[in-house]
């Protein structure tokens, strides 16, 4: 969804993890997983292009995730949702091509689950084949 001519946008994202069993978790145990589901919404401004040029942007957001309730050998262990707070801040390198660096961390999450913190850095190339006649 986007607005202003380009200039800022809203995406979201729905996604669904599925795992498989294994048979051979610590030894002979058996260790499954439920889907893990999850929302993603973020909001991306061009607000840095007059300082740093055209394309550059921040973005602020959330993730929530729910579900992926562990089973080790029938013993059922608690449902895990957790919601982290993310930024990110995009900058131009060559033709079609940008590199993002973005952080996310937990700000809340339900006994049991993961605390998490990422740092990612991205840099996006696009594959281009051009036909020659």
């Amino acid at each position: 969804i986007t607005t202003m001519k380009g200039k800022n946008w809203i995406d979201m994202y729905a996604n669904v993890k599925l795992s498989s069993k294994n048979n051979s978790y610590m030894g002979d145990k058996t260790l499954s997983q439920s889907p893990i589901y999850g929302f993603e919404i973020h909001y991306s401004q061009d607000v840095l292009g007059k300082l740093l040029g055209k394309g550059c942007w921040v973005n602020i957001g959330a993730i929530y995730s729910g579900g992926g309730k562990v089973t080790v050998d029938g013993v059922t262990g608690n449902d895990q949702h957790s919601v982290k707070l993310c930024g990110a801040v995009a900058f131009p390198t060559w033709k079609h091509g940008s590199i993002i660096v973005s952080y996310n961390g937990s700000v809340w999450r339900t006994s049991g689950s993961p605390e998490s913190y990422q740092l990612i850095i991205q840099v996006n190339c696009p594959f281009v084949c051009k036909s020659q006649q």
